[in-house]
């Protein structure tokens, strides 16, 4: 009988820590194992719910590379950014809440499902911040993450900030104090030769100038296309930014293109290029050199004014085509018309006219 009843206590015993280890442990994990970050080496007892309670606070230096952030299940994480959210993606939604607040910069990520990772990308006016999303039980979780100002250390002198500034035509946040003069003259000229039968229109579109570094961008645009008067059919032609020359000029900037390409430009297609310049002030007349290579090369060279003006030089006015049109209808109909010089005359003649007659009052009235 003592027997029978060790017996029973013992299976009592054993059943009891067979269900307490249930629950704490599962001898295979419902995910796939994974050697590395996520999961602990293969051959140990993997948690079948846990929750990480080791948190801490950093701040990460942006540098444009995706940010690493360590979430936990059931706990909410902090994301400040520098500037107001404008727009936020996740790629996988149903894994995680998201919450974005404007007013303080900041975003808040809470996991719904445990060992899950996906990547969002945060839009904002200053730039575009992209990070990973990682449900990690085994390692300490961000309970917030504070990211820096990537746009503090802009310098004047960076191509890129000239560029940005001389393309926008706006002024960039971080030179709010900075004297700084951005023009758009949109003054363009043909050049053409009639040896080579070559031609483009260069029209210079805005120019930035930075007056206490003494620097200026032009934003040039260079199109295939003949003048209105030439009827030669347009060639294929190359412009190689190593042969723009202008007066101190430092670098040519060609966005979308690499230096050892040029590309070929068939008609009506243009090219877009920043004239980095160092200069005291910004002239009246930008002097601009270029060569245009086809089956032959032509060295060309065209002066544009940079003050702003609502008339393009490249283009005839709207008001001047009206008056020529004007004029051939009056050719064509043979209607006659009056010269403006006698009608000047004539209005001449009648102001004195009127000058020489004495004005007569219709009531004389006599002092008292």
């Amino acid at each position: 009988m003592r027997k029978v009843t060790v017996l029973v206590s013992v299976f009592i015993l054993l059943l009891s820590l067979s269900h307490s280890h249930s629950f704490v442990y599962a001898s295979q994990p419902d995910f796939p194992p994974i050697k590395g970050e996520y999961y602990p080496v293969e051959g140990q007892k993997y948690p079948q719910k846990m929750t990480n309670p080791y948190s801490f606070t950093r701040t990460v230096d942006f540098s444009g590379d995706p940010i690493e952030i360590y979430t936990q299940i059931n706990m909410v994480t902090q994301i400040q950014i520098p500037s107001p959210p404008v727009m936020v993606n996740v790629g996988r939604p149903e894994g995680f809440v998201v919450e974005v607040v404007p007013e303080f910069n900041s975003i808040f990520v809470k996991p719904v499902k445990e060992i899950e990772m996906t990547n969002m990308i945060v839009t904002t006016e200053k730039g575009v911040y992209t990070f990973i999303l990682k449900e990690n039980p085994f390692k300490p979780w961000d309970i917030r993450v504070m990211i820096t100002n990537p746009y503090r250390n802009v310098k004047v002198e960076d191509t890129y900030t000239l560029v940005w500034t001389a393309y926008y035509g706006k002024r960039p946040a971080e030179f709010q104090f900075m004297p700084l003069d951005i023009r758009s003259p949109n003054a363009s000229n043909y050049i053409y030769d009639p040896v080579v039968q070559m031609g483009c229109n260069v029209e210079l579109r805005r120019v930035v100038f930075f007056p206490r570094q003494g620097l200026a961008t032009y934003w040039v645009r260079v199109m295939n296309v003949a003048p209105p008067d030439v009827l030669v059919p347009v060639q294929s032609l190359a412009i190689d930014e190593r042969s723009v020359w202008t007066d101190g000029l430092v670098k040519v900037a060609v966005p979308g293109t690499q230096n050892s390409s040029v590309p070929l430009l068939g008609k009506g297609d243009s090219i877009d290029m920043f004239l980095i310049v160092k200069t005291g002030s910004v002239p009246p007349l930008l002097r601009l050199r270029l060569s245009l290579k086809g089956a032959r090369l032509s060295q060309a060279e065209t002066l544009l004014p940079t003050a702003e003006s609502g008339l393009q030089p490249g283009k005839t006015p709207e008001d001047e085509k009206l008056q020529r049109m004007y004029q051939d209808m009056l050719k064509k109909e043979k209607i006659e018309t009056v010269n403006p010089k006698d009608i000047g005359e004539e209005n001449e003649k009648d102001q004195q006219e009127e000058q020489q007659i004495p004005v007569v009052p219709e009531e004389i009235v006599l002092p008292q």
